[in-house]
């Protein structure tokens, strides 16, 4: 499988202040005071934490597979001890067909749970 160059996403600080934002974006085009780099890890965390927080869960897409040298979320994911407890304990799903694990009905109201023994 070929990779696009590794892109990072950046995290950005705007002006707080209508004010402020307004007189960047006339001297500059944009608000933005501070652009920050994220780290591959940081990256991959976001990806999680926001999955996990929806139905859908962690799709399988160029990015996660950019972020984890190539794995589906499926693959990232099942063989880990802890996910195979949560899947018997009816928390989430790893589904082989589609490449992706998603918390059940159960799973989305115990997320927090569910995170911190993803990350």
């Amino acid at each position: 499988m070929a990779f696009l160059p590794y892109i990072s996403i950046p995290t950005y600080a705007q002006a707080p202040a209508p004010e402020q934002w307004m007189s960047l974006v006339e001297a500059h085009g944009h608000g933005t005071r501070k652009r920050v780099p994220q780290s591959v890890t940081t990256q991959l965390h976001e990806l999680i934490m926001m999955g996990m927080r929806t139905r859908e869960g962690i799709q399988d897409s160029p990015t996660w597979r950019q972020l984890t040298n190539g794995q589906s979320p499926y693959d990232h994911f099942n063989a880990r001890a802890s996910v195979q407890r949560m899947q018997a304990a009816g928390l989430v799903v790893c589904d082989l067909h589609r490449a992706t694990i998603r918390p059940t009905a159960a799973g989305v109201a115990v997320a927090d749970s569910i995170l911190s023994e993803m990350l």
